[in-house]
C-alpha cells in the first residue's frame, strides 16, 4: 500500500467530521455564552478585582498546565498500545497533580506577596483544589480526544459551564469580589470530574509499569518544560504590570486580554482538539501532511483576521458600549491585543505540527527564545507607556522573532517549505485590511459607541465576505473532500486543483 493510501486509511473521516461538527457547536455555544458572562460580570465587578484575579490566574495557570506531566498529550499520540500505557498514565497525572496542589496550596501566601499582591494568596488557595481534581481528568480527557469523541466533550464542557458560570453570578452578585471567580472554577471542575467519568468510553485503574513509564515522561517533560516556558511567557506582561502599575491597570489589561482570547479559544480548542490526532496519523506522509497543513492555515486566517480587523477597528466603541465608561482605559490595549492573538493562533498551529512530528525539543527552545526577548521588551514598554506598553511589546516580539521562528522550526522538523506554509494567508490578511480600514472609517462618523460598533461592524462583515466569498467557496469545497475520501487518486486531484493561494485573486 502507498504512503498515502496508509495515511487515508489511518484517518476516520467520519468521526473526524462529527468531531469537527460538535466541536464548532460546543465552542460557538460555549464562547458565546462566556462572552456575554464576561460583559455581565465586568459590569458587576472592578478593574481592580480583575487585576487581583490576574494574579492569582497567573500561579493558577503555570501549575495546571504542568500538573499532569504532558501525558494526556502522550496519549492522545498512542495508537498502538493504549491498553499497556494508559495505567501508568493514570497514575503519573494522579501524582503529580496531587504534590503541585499541596505544594500551591501551602506557598500561596509567599507566592501572593513576592508577585506584589498579597491579597491574591486566598484565590490561590482555592484554585489549589482544582489543580488537585484534574488529575484523574487527564487520561480519560485525552481519550476522548484521541478517539474523536468530541460529541461527548460537548456534554462535558457544557456541564461545567453551566455550573462554573452560574456560580460566578450568583457569588459576584452577592458581593464575593475576586473569590467568586475562584470558587466558580473550582465548582465547574467538579462538574467535569463526574461526567467525564460518566460518559467515558474506557477506565483505566491506576497501575504502573517502568518502561511505559519512560516512555511517558521521555515525550511528555519536554512539552511540560514548554509549557512552564510558554505559561511564564503569557505571565511576564501581569507580573510587571502588577508591580510597576497596580491591580487597577493590570484589570484593564486584563479585560482587554479575556476579549481577545475569546475568538482565541475558539480556534485553538479546534486545533487541540483536531489538528493534534489527525496530523499525528499523518505525520510521515509529507505530501498529505502538507495539503491539511495548507487547509488548516487558510481556515484559520480566514476566521480568525476577520475577528481580529474587527477589533482593531471597533476597539474603542466595543469597549464602551459593551462593558461600560469605567473599562475605556482597555480599548486601545485591546487594539494591540486582537493583532496580537492573529499571530498566537498561527503559532498555536504551527506548534501543533512540531508536537504531532514529535519534535517538543524544537517547541522548548522557540518557547526559551520567546521568553528571553519578551521579559526586556515588556519592562521597557510599561516603564514607556504602561498597559498599552505592554500589548505593544507582546505583538513586536510575537511577529517579528517568533513567527519566523516558529516557521523555520516546522520547514526543519517536516520538510515544508516556511513560504508554503504562510503563503494561504495571504489572501485573508489583505481582505482583513481592506475591511478594517472601511470599519473604522464608518465607525468614526457616530458619536453613540454602540452606533459605531454595529455600523462600522456591518460595513467591515460586507466588504470582507464580499472580497473572499469566491476564495472561501473553494475552501470549503476542498475541505469537504479531504475528509469525504483519502484514496490516492482523491489526493491527486486535490493536490492538482490547488490553487496557488499569492496568484488566486480572493
Amino acid at each position: 500500500m502507498s504512503a498515502e493510501g496508509s495515511t487515508a486509511a489511518s484517518i476516520p473521516a467520519g468521526a473526524v467530521r462529527r468531531s469537527l461538527a460538535w466541536l464548532t457547536i460546543a465552542n460557538i455555544i460555549a464562547k458565546s455564552s462566556q462572552f456575554v458572562i464576561g460583559i455581565l460580570v465586568a459590569r458587576i465587578l472592578s478593574p481592580h478585582d480583575f487585576g487581583i484575579f490576574a494574579v492569582a490566574l497567573v500561579v493558577f495557570s503555570v501549575v495546571i498546565n504542568i500538573s499532569e506531566l504532558g501525558v494526556g498529550t502522550a496519549v492522545i499520540r498512542e495508537h498502538d498500545d493504549i491498553k499497556e500505557v494508559a495505567p501508568t498514565a493514570v497514575t503519573l497525572s494522579i501524582i503529580s497533580s496531587g504534590a503541585l496542589a499541596i505544594l500551591m496550596y501551602g506557598t500561596a501566601p509567599a507566592i501572593a506577596t513576592s508577585l506584589g499582591s498579597p491579597e491574591t494568596a486566598k484565590a490561590i488557595e482555592i484554585l489549589s483544589l482544582v489543580v488537585l481534581l484534574a488529575g484523574p481528568n487527564a487520561v480519560p480527557s485525552a481519550l476522548l480526544t484521541r478517539d474523536f469523541l468530541q460529541g461527548r466533550r460537548f456534554f462535558i464542557d457544557i456541564a461545567n459551564f453551566a455550573v462554573a458560570n452560574t456560580l460566578l453570578i450568583i457569588l459576584a452578585l452577592s458581593g464575593w469580589g475576586v473569590l467568586a471567580f475562584a470558587w466558580s472554577r473550582v465548582a465547574g471542575q467538579v462538574a467535569t470530574v463526574i461526567m467525564l467519568h460518566v460518559l467515558s468510553r474506557h477506565r483505566y485503574w491506576p497501575g504502573f509499569n517502568l518502561q511505559q513509564a519512560r516512555k511517558l515522561l521521555f515525550f511528555g517533560l519536554p512539552l511540560v518544560s514548554s509549557s512552564l516556558v510558554g505559561y511564564t511567557i503569557s505571565s511576564v506582561s501581569t507580573i510587571v504590570l502588577g508591580k510597576l502599575s497596580g491591580a487597577t491597570s493590570l484589570g484593564s489589561y486584563t479585560l482587554a486580554n479575556n476579549i481577545t482570547n475569546w475568538p482565541l479559544g475558539l480556534f485553538s480548542g479546534l486545533i487541540d482538539s483536531l489538528g493534534l490526532p489527525v496530523f499525528s496519523r499523518i505525520h510521515k506522509d509529507k505530501m498529505s501532511l502538507s495539503i491539511y497543513l495548507n487547509n488548516a492555515s487558510r481556515v484559520t486566517s480566514a476566521a480568525f483576521f476577520y475577528i481580529t480587523t474587527m477589533c482593531v477597528a471597533l476597539a474603542n466603541p466595543l469597549v464602551s458600549a459593551l462593558y461600560g465608561p469605567k473599562w475605556e482605559g482597555a480599548g486601545l490595549i485591546l487594539a494591540f491585543f486582537a493583532i496580537f492573538g492573529s499571530v498566537r493562533v498561527l503559532i498555536a498551529l504551527y506548534t501543533v505540527v512540531l508536537i504531532a512530528c514529535n519534535a517538543p525539543k524544537r517547541l522548548f527552545w522557540i518557547q526559551v527564545t520567546w521568553l528571553a526577548a519578551l521579559t526586556p521588551a515588556v519592562f521597557l514598554s510599561v516603564n514607556v507607556a504602561g498597559a498599552v506598553g505592554a500589548a505593544i511589546a507582546n505583538v513586536g516580539v510575537s511577529l517579528i522573532v517568533i513567527l519566523p521562528l516558529t516557521l523555520w522550526n516546522v520547514q526543519r522538523g517536516t520538510g515544508i517549505s516556511a513560504i508554503s506554509i504562510f503563503t494561504p494567508t495571504v489572501p485573508p490578511l489583505l481582505a482583513a485590511v481592506a475591511a478594517g480600514l472601511v470599519a473604522a472609517a464608518v465607525s468614526s462618523s457616530s458619536t453613540d459607541p454602540l452606533g459605531a460598533l454595529i455600523g462600522g461592524g456591518c460595513a467591515g462583515t460586507a466588504l470582507y465576505v464580499g472580497i473572499l466569498a469566491n476564495w472561501g467557496r473553494r475552501l470549503l469545497r476542498e475541505s469537504g473532500r479531504l475528509f469525504v475520501s483519502g484514496s490516492k487518486a482523491d489526493k491527486k486531484e486535490f493536490e492538482d486543483r490547488k490553487y496557488d493561494s499569492t496568484s488566486s485573486a480572493p
